[in-house]
């Protein structure tokens, strides 16, 4: 049987619907650091004269984030929903923007669907997202503006980064491209694999030594971070930050064993990050017998300790 006890010690617990996702990716003097953007765990790691991440007590310079895409706009769900019309006898649809009316035909491919959260606009085009009814993105029916004659066109979604359709993008030279999607996950505009581990990053950011992403792992809750040459093609150096369970619970006098494990706790919201982890199967660090009980602990997430490792 075990013992289970809860130390949150005052600490104010974050909300189910907060994201922790307190690792990031910035620049310091021209180089990629990995910094905390919110609460612990303090992830805070320069480069080396090779390029390899070491801890750092602080940082005395101002950090940089990566510049938005300046090409592009967002367009709000509103103004879309005021600007087009659906017309399900004719399967047609018909939108004015900017002075200039355009009618879409709706074939089988798009016909079961609606306008989605996410549409964008540049000088040349109006990108009017298309969602399924389950509201998973199909594409962008792009309208031409004013000065374009071209009749309206269907981009699917996985070709939203050949058309610069992201807030974020690097430019990789000879066309290619990596973006960040409307889910907030990076990838190439050509779909190329990102070499591993970092699969779906969901921050990637340049400087003179390469490509650095950073991919949060929620049924883990720790970070990945890889660095790529600088068409992100080779892989050139991979890291882990990931919960330092020793020394957890050497704070509470406790130890791990063979058994324990890690149930991370979201006050019965599926969809949110945890709050607090209950690690079981624990004992006191004088001891481990047969005879003793295990316990049993519960934490708030800001409570876990982390180490950096490299990968090999």
């Amino acid at each position: 049987m075990q013992n289970i006890w809860i130390a949150f010690f005052g600490v104010v617990l974050l909300t189910a619907c907060t994201r922790v996702n307190s690792c990031e990716l910035a620049v310091l003097d021209g180089n990629v650091v990995l910094n905390s953007s919110k609460v612990q765990p303090k992830c805070r790691f320069k480069q080396d004269q090779t390029g390899q991440l070491s801890a750092a007590a602080k940082f005395t310079s101002a950090l940089t984030h990566q510049t938005p895409n300046v090409k592009i706009n967002r367009l709000s769900q509103n103004q879309a929903l005021q600007s087009c019309n659906i017309d399900a006898t004719q399967d047609s649809l018909t939108c004015t923007f900017n002075g200039k009316s355009d009618h879409f035909t709706l074939t089988n491919t798009v016909k079961q669907g609606k306008i989605a959260s996410t549409s964008w606009q540049d000088d040349d085009y109006v990108y009017l997202g298309w969602m399924t009814k389950a509201e998973v993105l199909m594409g962008y029916i792009t309208f031409g503006t004013l000065n374009k004659r071209s009749a309206p066109f269907f981009i699917p979604a996985s070709q939203f980064c050949q058309y610069g359709l992201s807030s974020y993008i690097i430019d990789l030279g000879k066309s290619d491209s990596l973006c960040q999607n409307h889910e907030g996950f990076w990838s190439h505009s050509r779909l190329l694999p990102l070499p591993q581990p970092c699969k779906q990053p969901q921050q990637m950011i340049q400087d003179k030594g390469g490509i650095w992403a950073l991919e949060f792992i929620e049924s883990s809750y720790q970070w990945r971070i890889c660095r790529y040459n600088d068409n992100a093609g080779s892989l050139l150096a991979a890291y882990e930050y990931s919960i330092d369970l020793k020394a957890t619970l050497a704070r509470y006098g406790l130890q791990p064993s063979d058994y324990t494990q890690l149930t991370f706790l979201t006050n019965g919201d599926t969809n949110a990050i945890a709050n607090a982890v209950e690690i079981d199967n624990v004992f006191p660090v004088s001891d481990i017998t047969p005879n003793l009980d295990p316990q049993t602990i519960e934490l708030p997430i800001q409570q876990l300790q982390y180490k950096l490792t490299k990968l090999d």
